[in-house]
């Protein structure tokens, strides 16, 4: 019995340890999932305050085509502003080609300009790709997971239950034991107090045969 108690609260024990893990693992996963929500909050954030910052120090996007008015005016605040602008307009050559931009280009240029465009494009949908094979491969093992534990608990469930129908298996017998020793000797106190009624019965037979008088 001693034996079977330990056994049942070490698998107990087991259990409530991998259940404690698994739950710390989710609580790790989601606050790693912050983080990174977080860390995309902040970035998307600093990247707006930037762009308002820099649309409040400069009047070159009064003009709703903003590329437009970059390549074609040539007296351009840039270069009253002095070099900040400079350093502005150059990053938007670097970052919006305007079509006006690319008809000035001749065709190497051209030609370099869409491979490189085409490249970027195709960069970007490999990234894609690769993230949204992640994200597959991600949810197929999290499921995986979740079929491992149910079997897992399932298996412990039913050795549990092999357990416990042992030990009632092992009690009902004990039962049946106790039952037929008590029933014997039951059985054995009916004979013995027959036996002594007999023997009673004929002691005083054999008395009242000699004496002629009952004994009461």
């Amino acid at each position: 019995m001693n034996q079977e108690a330990e056994d049942r609260k070490k698998v107990l024990e087991k259990m409530e340890d991998e259940a404690k893990q698994q739950r710390q693992a989710q609580i790790n996963k989601k606050h790693e999932l912050r983080q990174i929500m977080d860390r995309d909050a902040a970035d998307k954030k600093k990247f707006r305050d930037k762009i308002n910052s820099q649309s409040a120090n400069t009047h070159d996007f009064d003009s709703n085509n903003v590329l437009s008015y970059v390549y074609q005016n040539k007296e351009h605040q840039s270069i009253k502003l002095g070099k900040k602008n400079d350093y502005l307009v150059g990053l938007i050559k670097q970052n919006f080609q305007s079509q006006d931009r690319l008809a000035q280009l001749d065709g190497t240029q051209q030609e370099k300009y869409l491979a490189e465009n085409n490249r970027r494009q195709e960069e970007i949908m490999n990234k894609r790709q690769r993230d949204r094979k992640t994200k597959e491969m991600e949810t197929k093992l999290f499921q995986d997971l979740q079929v491992e534990e149910k079997q897992r608990k399932k298996r412990d469930e039913e050795k549990l239950k092999a357990i416990d129908n042992e030990r009632i298996m092992r009690d009902l017998e004990k039962l049946k034991e106790q039952e037929v020793a008590k029933k014997n000797d039951r059985i054995l106190k009916n004979k013995k107090h027959v036996e002594g009624m007999k023997k009673q019965m004929q002691v005083e037979s054999k008395m009242f045969a000699k004496t002629g008088v009952a004994i009461v």
